[in-house]
């Protein structure tokens, strides 16, 4: 759980200081699901700075990732064992542990992408519009930066994916 600065670790432990950057005041920060790990950036983005990954119990830097120029946005999955970063076209997977890139894949989104994340963080959905059949879902695994499916669809507004990432729950204005 974070408040301003601090984050209580799932196991009761006594909250801990978020650290920050030292190239920003102004960071971003992002908790894994059992708040051992942070992960925090500058927010501007014309303040320089990698990401940095928080070991909070140790109170340790345990990685830096560079920064893509164009990135939006980052979060913990997979248990934390993996980083999602979201650019302007591109997502981006990485190791928590060491900040190893693992995978990078276009998902072909029309502008930013939208990510819809399974259960554990495994697989996303992303809406894409294709040329040749229109709007669809795809799923990718996030284990293998790799496309499981395609699903077209008519109009999607609300999207989910199980936990499998076999089974996709689509909702649009025509209700279906």
């Amino acid at each position: 759980v974070a408040s301003g600065s601090t984050a209580a670790l799932a196991s009761g432990l006594a909250p801990l200081p978020v650290p920050e950057p030292r190239a920003s005041i102004n960071a971003r920060v992002r908790l894994s699901g059992d708040g051992r790990l942070a992960l925090s950036w500058p927010a501007g983005p014309d303040t320089p700075g990698p990401m940095l990954v928080w070991d909070l119990l140790e109170n340790a830097i345990v990685a830096r990732v560079p920064r893509m120029p164009d990135m939006r946005d980052a979060q913990f999955i997979m248990q934390g064992e993996r980083i999602l970063i979201i650019a302007a076209q591109t997502v981006e997977i990485r190791d928590s542990a060491t900040g190893r890139k693992l995978g990078q894949f276009s998902p072909d989104a029309p502008g930013r992408p939208r990510l819809t994340l399974s259960p554990g963080g495994r697989f996303a959905a992303v809406p894409v519009l294709r040329e040749d059949t229109g709007p669809a879902i795809a799923v990718w695994d996030l284990a293998t930066a790799r496309r499981t499916q395609l699903q077209p669809v008519v109009a999607a507004t609300a999207v989910a994916v199980d936990a499998a990432g076999r089974y996709l729950a689509v909702g649009g204005r025509d209700s279906r």
